[in-house]
Order: structure tokens, then sequence, then C-alpha cells
């Protein structure tokens, strides 16, 4: 059995890894729902940038959870 590994799975990019992954692994399309919900995300995600944008956030966390939290990676 291939080992896959994913640094993350925070953003559509690392999202849609998984998801391509998953549909290789099980020679299957990625399922209509999955597809639907991902347009969903980033329809909000769009009409909501320009709100948050340019907001300030102040986040209190751990130090290795606020590294990944902050990362442009």
């Amino acid at each position: 059995m291939p080992d896959f590994r994913f640094d993350h799975l925070m953003g559509l990019d690392a999202c849609d890894a998984l998801t391509q992954t998953l549909a290789q692994l099980s020679d299957q399309p990625v399922p209509e729902k999955i597809e639907r919900q991902r347009a969903q995300l980033q329809d909000a995600m769009v009409d909501t940038h320009y709100q948050t944008g340019f907001a300030r956030v102040a986040l209190a966390l751990d130090p290795d959870h606020l590294s990944r939290r902050c990362s442009r990676n």
C-alpha cells in the first residue's frame, strides 16, 4: 500500500490534493457532492475576501499552531 503524506489540510490547494489522491486510489471520480461543496466554499471565500482581506486579526495559539496558521506556504 502506498504511503501519502500531507503537510496540512488547510486551504483549497491542500484539500484538492487530498481529494485527488483519494480519487486516484479508488479509481473513482470525485463525487459531485464534494465538487459542489468546494464550489460553494470558493464562492463564499470570493464574496467575503473584500471584507476580511485587510482585516487585522489577533491570534492566541501555541507556537507550533501559530507558525502553521501564519505561514504562507
